[in-house]
């Protein structure tokens, strides 16, 4: 048991010292590195409150904030004009997912099945189907004006 012990004991110190001989190394660069870091924080602190306090970042400012100001109305033109093709583009998308939907379901119906008059049956259901005009209109499309 002692014997089990001593090699427990010197496999862990082996570990952690006798194949690492660089961890004072890291220990002594993390050391240094935060240090650095702490004062390269307040250095580059200092440095933007110049900037911020110089006229030429000031002139810019003010000349940024006049141009949002002139811009606002045609940003929310354009959010409202976007607004309304999206909503369009909903109406439309969700008609052509249905007819897709019901065109796949039949073209898969005709594709499994073992009939041959039913088949011919199904496939002129699905012309007929494809060359119907939507005519469907709901408060949706009515309001998006399609």
């Amino acid at each position: 048991m002692v014997i089990l012990m001593a090699t427990f004991f010197w496999a862990m110190w082996d570990e952690d010292f006798g194949q690492r001989p660089w961890k004072a190394f890291q220990h002594e660069w993390k050391d240094r590195y935060s240090t650095f870091l702490k004062n390269a924080r307040s250095q580059s602190g200092d440095a933007q409150k110049d900037v911020e306090n110089s006229p030429d970042y000031q002139k810019l400012k003010q000349d940024y904030e006049a141009a949002s100001q002139n811009a606002a109305p045609r940003i929310k033109e354009i959010n409202e004009k976007l607004h309304e093709l999206s909503t369009q583009i909903l109406a439309v998308q969700n008609v052509f997912t249905d007819r897709r939907a019901y065109v796949n379901a039949l073209t898969y119906s005709i594709e499994t099945e073992t009939s041959p008059s039913s088949k011919q049956s199904k496939l002129k259901d699905l012309a007929a189907y494809k060359q119907q005009k939507n005519r469907r209109r709901d408060a949706r499309w009515q309001k998006t004006g399609i």
